[in-house]
């Protein structure tokens, strides 16, 4: 979990990096996430929180990314990001509708045709990585449980 929580805070300044064009910018936040108490003391817990963070910051990075280069690849690498959020924990499936589908309406230049196939691509590639938990948790459970829970 403290490595987690480690590359969760050069993720972090990678994101920040990207999202200024600035390295210094990178630098400050890093370090600005390395000494906040709420990024590291859930480490200790051993729970989800840990990996969370990480997969957020990897979700923020990878939007900035598809922002600034609107690419199908760069549109996968996004749902492949949300997807590793959502396993981590449940509620990260969000940030398809709350920042990949905003993102994809936003492109300048970009036919709908063209936004709409973005959006399906980072989809599937986020469906296909969550599929082999969902199947595993579909076949072991009773009641149908997806990705998870909650507590308990």
């Amino acid at each position: 979990a403290c490595i987690l929580g480690a590359v969760a805070v050069a993720v972090i300044g990678l994101a920040a990096k990207r999202v200024t064009a600035s390295r210094h910018a990178g630098l400050i936040a890093a370090g600005i996430a390395a000494c906040y108490p709420n990024l590291w003391m859930n480490d200790l817990n051993l729970q989800a929180e840990s990996i969370f963070i990480l997969t957020i910051a990897v979700v923020i990075e990878r939007s900035y990314a598809f922002w600034h280069e609107s690419s199908r690849k760069n549109a996968v690498l996004l749902g492949l990001a949300i997807a590793l959020s959502a396993l981590a924990r449940a509620e990260g499936l969000l940030f398809f509708a709350l920042v990949l589908i905003p993102l994809a309406v936003r492109l300048k230049e970009r036919s709908w045709r063209e936004k709409a196939t973005c959006v399906l691509l980072a989809g599937v590639a986020g469906g296909a990585l969550m599929a082999p938990w969902v199947g595993y948790n579909l076949s072991r459970f009773a009641n149908p449980v997806y990705l998870s829970v909650g507590s308990g």
